[in-house]
């Protein structure tokens, strides 16, 4: 933890934020859930620092994160509208991450079998929320398959050689993680309310979006 400064902070706001919802602290979700995602971002900015860093597979993850920060904002606001500017803007950062990833590696190698399964739970998660999705039903859908492309691309990093193979499984891990924080959301928000809603979701996503950002402080730059 002590060569990635922001990480320690990020676990206290992330901890904070996870208690303001619970407790419905409107105050204190404006204030930490964008500190939140400020500090991922800082932590892959800090890969910069390093000899040898690949600035331009930072560069795209701060994109992404960038993408995140103003989705995170979008979904703070209660409104309909807010919500879909959020989903477009996670929309356009799980674009950014799949091209990332599918460019370090996700591309070039065969993925019959997490492609097959993510199919599958992919399929059978829609047709789960789809009673309850009514207008939302379209853009729901793609967002799914976009997402799905996401992680597929990060799962194929572990054959990339860009990555050293400890550091690669950073990548697809934390895209599962992020793809389960918007399961979780998404059950939340149009199937089934559950209060501990907030403590699953918050967590899986900063871990992953974690995850990620921290992947950039082990590629190397050609």
């Amino acid at each position: 933890m002590s060569q990635f400064p922001p990480v320690p902070f990020l676990v206290i706001t992330v901890a904070l934020l996870i208690r303001a919802k619970l407790k419905g602290n409107t105050r204190q979700v404006y204030l930490t859930k964008p500190l939140a995602t400020l500090l991922v971002i800082a932590t892959c900015a800090l890969s910069l620092a390093r000899p040898n860093a690949n600035t331009l597979y930072t560069a795209a993850l701060l994109l992404g994160l960038l993408l995140s920060l103003g989705g995170d904002v979008a979904l703070m606001f209660p409104s309909d509208k807010a919500f879909l500017l959020g989903v477009a803007s996670f929309l356009l950062a799980h674009v950014v991450y799949g091209l990332t990833f599918g460019l370090m590696g996700g591309l070039h190698t065969p993925q019959i079998g997490p492609a097959a399964l993510l199919l599958v739970v992919g399929v059978a998660f829609y047709a789960y929320l789809y009673p309850h999705l009514g207008k939302m039903k379209a853009p729901v859908g793609i967002y799914a398959l976009v997402i799905s492309l996401m992680v597929l691309m990060a799962v194929g990093t572990l054959h990339s050689t860009a990555l050293p193979s400890a550091q690669a499984w950073l990548v697809p891990i934390g895209a599962i993680l992020f793809y389960v924080s918007d399961m979780i959301l998404a059950v939340d928000k149009f199937a089934r309310p559950f209060k501990l809603s907030s403590l699953f979701n918050l967590s899986a996503y900063y871990l992953g979006q974690l995850l990620i950002a921290l992947s950039a402080s082990y590629t190397v730059g050609r």
